[in-house]
C-alpha cells in the first residue's frame, strides 16, 4: 500500500523520501532496456511470429527478475503486452504486426510470422534491434 501511495504522490509533483530511495534501487529503464535488447540479440532466433513473442516476454521477465523488480511492480517493471488489439497491438492478421509503447511512444516493435523480430526507436528512425527469424 505505501509503494503505491508514494508512487501517487510522485505523480502528483510531491516527491517522498520513500519513493526516492526506492527509485534509486533500480537500474534506470533505458539501461534494462539495453539489457533486454542485447539478450533478445543473443538468444537463438525464433522461427515463427509466436516464438518471437514468447522470447521477448521471457527475455523481458528475466531481464527485469534479475534486476530485483517485483512481478506486480507496474509502475517500474517494463512488460511485453499480450499480442492483442486490446493492448496496442496492429496489423494481427497481416505481417509484420507492430506495437508502439503505449506511454512514451518512443519505440516501433515489430515481430514478423518468419520470427524476426525489428525494435526501432520512433525519434530518428534508429533500428535498436533487428534480429533474422529462424
Amino acid at each position: 500500500m505505501e509503494t503505491k501511495l508514494c508512487r501517487w504522490v510522485s505523480l502528483c509533483g510531491q516527491d517522498s523520501e520513500h519513493s526516492r530511495k526506492k527509485r534509486m534501487l533500480y537500474l534506470s529503464k533505458s539501461v534494462r532496456f539495453s539489457q533486454f535488447v542485447e539478450a533478445v540479440r543473443s538468444a537463438p532466433a525464433a522461427n515463427c511470429r509466436q516464438a518471437a513473442f514468447d522470447l521477448m516476454k521471457q527475455v523481458m521477465d528475466s531481464v527485469e527478475n534479475k534486476n530485483g523488480l517485483p512481478a506486480n511492480d507496474g509502475g517500474d517493471r517494463m512488460n511485453v503486452f499480450p499480442m492483442e488489439e486490446f493492448y496496442g497491438w496492429k496489423n494481427l492478421t497481416g505481417d509484420p504486426c507492430y506495437w508502439i509503447d503505449s506511454l512514451v511512444k518512443r519505440y516501433c516493435t515489430e515481430i514478423y510470422n518468419s520470427g524476426r523480430i525489428v525494435i526501432t526507436r520512433i525519434k530518428g528512425s534508429t533500428v535498436v534491434l533487428d534480429k533474422p527469424g529462424a
